[in-house]
């Protein structure tokens, strides 16, 4: 899932808000910035996880012979058999999902501190609580705002938030091992997350890594456009704590 893409200087955004807003400033971003880096290291990991969870029952079969391998038809021994990496592999599946959803939130709450909407009056948010993406995003610079908004409208996006919160408050979507037959014979096979409906939109079913893996890529890039125009608006802004 890594891509070769320009860097971000996280360094230098470190710099910049100590600068800028002074040192007490930059404590508040450090563990905003470690958490932004966990959480895609996280959802990397849980995708990878997953990936071989489900793949390493198939090793040495065919997509015909899926079905069979899922019903536990080639277990042997006492490793675990296939069911169990299925269900190993559902689990990955569902946190690398949380920890994608979680993404928006915590560079919402990283920009909060990083720009010093906390030191002004026209933008500070009295209550911790209400720090959410919505807030933060009515309060940042067209230029940051731009690129956030293409992280948290996307169509895609959308789906991870409603299939979180319809697993998290409500009940766990199914995740099932599905075939897709053509002229009789298997074209695709692998992990599917159910159909279900959240707040009356109603969403199809989709293969989970290819969903995991796009969505991960996706928000990568624009995580990393929003840092580096970060740091450009923070390098043109004066000093407000000397």
């Amino acid at each position: 899932m890594n891509q070769a893409r320009e860097r971000w200087d996280i360094q230098e955004t470190r710099q910049q808000v100590e600068r800028v807003f002074g040192h007490d400033q930059r404590e508040q971003v450090r563990p905003c910035l470690q958490t932004l880096n966990e959480r895609v290291y996280f959802s990397e990991y849980h995708y990878r996880q997953a990936h071989h969870f489900i793949s390493k029952p198939m090793e040495g079969r065919t997509g015909d012979e899926a079905m069979a391998v899922f019903s536990g038809a080639f277990d042997e021994g006492e490793e675990p058999g296939a069911w169990e990496h299925l269900r190993f592999a559902h689990a990955h599946a569902f946190a690398c999902v949380q920890n994608l959803h979680s993404l928006a939130d915590h560079l919402a709450y990283f920009a909060y501190w990083a720009l010093g909407m906390n030191l002004d009056e026209k933008t500070r948010i009295p209550k911790l609580g209400d720090i959410t993406r919505q807030e933060v995003k009515k309060r940042l610079p067209t230029s940051l705002n731009q690129v956030y908004g293409q992280l948290v409208e996307d169509e895609s996006f959308l789906y991870i938030d409603a299939l979180n919160n319809h697993s998290k408050h409500r009940s766990l979507i199914r995740v099932s091992y599905r075939t897709k037959l053509e002229m009789d014979l298997v074209k695709e096979h692998g992990l599917l997350f159910g159909e279900f409906t959240f707040r009356d939109k109603p969403y199809p079913a989709r293969w989970v890594l290819e969903t995991l893996r796009k969505e991960h890529n996706r928000q990568g890039a624009l995580i990393l456009a929003f840092g580096i125009a970060l740091n450009g608006k923070l390098q043109a802004m004066p000093a407000v704590v000397r």
